[in-house]
């Protein structure tokens, strides 16, 4: 997807390769609090052993890097001394060891580790980066406001990003339909009242779009503007193709909708910032009369 947003997750690198020693060691640290909860254990500075911190569940020491100028010599010597601290303290208890880093990994530094030691693992900036992503978003949010102090437009783009990934994804057939073009659609109510017949689900939905709706709709029309053509199509019609397999399955409209958002939700089907942000890009794909009848 194109857009006129710098990439947040080149904010994250460029945040993580600025940041040094003890202040890096924090960040680190705070990211694995929130992601691992009371299962990640820091240790004090001055008493280390060799470790800046315990993940208990996947049994990891980890040691934290994070020079401001790199040097090879002085780097090898680092890993070399950190790993030795670690198999003299931690590896008779059964943990692994990993050593983090604020730069990009080169493959002599990587080959130099892996021959001291085998069994461990090092990361730098990608390898952060890639399990930041990996979290769910409920968790990748917290990690990214409170961590990173990340403007919430930043979050919220990534996330119907992440969604209008996973939907380019589906095995829909694609056919000739033409692409949308966004023009401001009037009766956002009047239509709801006409789809949808259930009480409480409609009401759900109006309430949505009355309290949450209006900033997610103007933020949604800018991606939907800075996507191209081609992409906006393939969405249109995985969206429609997919409407009109569940159309075969279904009953009403308000069940059919539904079933899209479990859908569109099942890559993280217990997190509810993803459900909330698959429910908003639905109700502007509705919006836009994509889905839905008019009349």
């Amino acid at each position: 997807m194109g857009t006129g947003f710098l990439s947040l997750w080149d904010l994250i690198s460029n945040t993580l390769r600025n940041t040094f020693e003890t202040e890096f060691n924090k960040l680190i640290d705070n990211i694995f609090h929130i992601v691992y909860g009371e299962n990640y254990k820091s240790i004090k500075q001055k008493r280390d052993l060799g470790s800046d911190g315990i993940i208990e569940p996947e049994k990891v020491s980890i040691a934290c890097y994070a020079p401001e100028s790199y040097d090879a010599k002085k780097f090898k010597k680092k890993i070399r001394e950190d790993y030795e601290k670690f198999r003299e303290n931690y590896a008779k208890l059964g943990y692994l060891f990993r050593f983090i880093t604020n730069i990009k990994l080169l493959g002599s530094i990587i080959t130099y580790f892996k021959e001291l030691c085998p069994d461990g693992d090092i990361w730098g900036l990608e390898e952060i980066i890639s399990f930041i992503k990996k979290q769910p978003p409920k968790i990748r949010r917290y990690v990214l406001i409170d961590v990173f102090n990340i403007p919430e437009e930043f979050i919220r783009y990534d996330i119907i990003e992440e969604i209008i990934y996973e939907i380019d994804k589906l095995n829909e057939t694609l056919d000739n339909t033409t692409v949308i073009a966004y023009s401001p659609p009037t009766g956002l109510l009047k239509k709801i009242e006409i789809n949808f017949k259930n009480g409480n689900f409609r009401e759900y939905l109006i309430r949505l779009i009355e309290e949450s709706y209006p900033e997610y709709g103007f933020f949604l029309n800018e991606i939907f503007k800075s996507m191209e053509p081609e992409e906006i199509s393939t969405l249109k019609t995985k969206v429609l193709n997919r409407t009109a397999t569940l159309y075969l399955e279904k009953e009403s409209f308000e069940e059919v909708f539904s079933a899209l958002i479990d859908d569109f939700s099942s890559k993280y089907p217990d997190d509810d910032e993803y459900r909330k942000h698959v429910i908003m890009l639905l109700i502007y794909i509705f919006e836009q009369c994509i889905i839905g009848r008019r009349t």
